[in-house]
């Protein structure tokens, strides 16, 4: 790797994911391959976790003061926060992180070499699956021509599906397995390298305006802006990142922090 390249990691934070930030921050460290810069940005309602993070060393924090009450904009507006201080501050690359998601050893080193614009590694969480909670990849790739062909003859689909990239599944256990770089409809955006390039096109997080009823996430409308800026979005499976999704359920009651 280029040791010119200039590198952010960075992560939205707040008090709830607290139970977790000690081992985040200890794997961040642990990152090798190239010198970077780490940020973290601290949406809490509070000011006591951004007091006790501030004497962190070799860490800049920023408190968002946002005034948004729900945490999935509170959460957006970090992230946003993030994108702004990467470009003006003239990265080469964003390593966005979710303060849950531990990055191993080679995460940097592999997603810069693989020369992508948008490139994630991969983590799992719980989802609803015929009615289980299982464990699956977040990473989705698109449906097959021959099944989307098949749900649209057997009149399967909603009058909203038009086509196939309407729809995703998450990747197989075998493309998993197989360890080669993929291109994909949705990446792992807690794991996710952005270039100078994409940093550049302008696209933000947000949410869908419409979703038919179906819950969405910020993920889903930035990587959506990003395909339709003409970017091929790619997960690298072989760099896998732990998840303390578990975890996360269990300090929140059963439901997930950010959607509460």
């Amino acid at each position: 790797m280029d040791d010119k390249l200039k590198i952010l990691v960075a992560a939205p934070i707040y008090d709830k994911m607290e139970y977790c930030f000690e081992e985040f921050l200890m794997h961040l460290r642990g990152i090798e391959g190239s010198e970077f810069d780490i940020l973290l940005v601290d949406n809490s309602r509070s000011e006591e976790f951004f007091e006790n993070l501030s004497g962190i060393g070799g860490v800049k924090v920023f408190r968002d003061e946002t005034s948004e009450e729900k945490n999935i904009h509170r959460l957006i507006s970090s992230r946003n926060k993030i994108l702004e201080y990467a470009f003006e501050k003239n990265y080469d690359y964003l390593l966005m992180m979710d303060s849950d998601v531990m990055a191993p050893k080679n995460i940097l080193s592999d997603l810069v070499l693989s020369n992508k614009d948008v490139i994630s590694g991969l983590y799992f969480n719980l989802f609803n699956s015929g009615g289980q909670q299982k464990l699956l990849p977040v990473c989705w790739r698109e449906i097959e021509d021959n099944t989307f062909e098949e749900m649209r003859v057997k009149g399967m689909l909603p009058d909203f599906i038009t086509s196939k990239s309407d729809l995703r599944r998450n990747l197989t256990s075998a493309e998993i397995e197989e360890g080669k770089i993929l291109e994909v409809l949705i990446p792992s955006a807690g794991c996710l390298l952005l270039s100078r390039k994409a940093l550049s096109s302008g696209v933000k997080y947000g949410l869908l305006e419409d979703t038919h009823g179906l819950q969405t996430g910020d993920d889903i409308y930035f990587f959506k802006q990003l395909r339709e800026k003409g970017f091929e979005l790619y997960c690298d499976p072989s760099v896998y990142c732990k998840h303390l999704a578990l975890n996360k359920y269990k300090e929140n009651k059963d439901s997930h922090p950010i959607f509460d």
